[in-house]
């Protein structure tokens, strides 16, 4: 049994210096409070929750706390831009 809040992710670049995926966020699917060692721009593809909106960016400077509540219904669709690309070793959950 899978424990993920993602239903799918889709990479659609990674590289050196920055990169992107398109999450599917189920619903009910909570990611925690964390941060990254760099920038993070969101953009809503489709979904409303308590934390984002369709049709929004979202963007988190270097050590921001943000968190990703989808609280809906429906399957929260974001794509994720992150300098530098995402890795474990940038992502800290508090």
């Amino acid at each position: 049994m899978s424990t993920s809040i993602f239903r799918k992710i889709r990479k659609i670049f990674h590289f050196k210096f920055v990169s992107c995926f398109i999450y599917y966020v189920i619903p009910g699917g909570i990611e925690g409070r964390h941060y990254h060692k760099g920038i993070e721009i969101v953009y809503v593809i489709n979904g409303d929750c308590k934390t984002h909106k369709k049709r929004k960016i979202y963007f988190y400077r270097s050590h921001q706390i943000h968190e990703m509540i989808n609280d809906s219904k429906q399957e929260l669709v974001v794509a994720v831009l992150n300098i530098p690309p995402e890795s474990k070793e940038i992502t800290i959950f508090i």
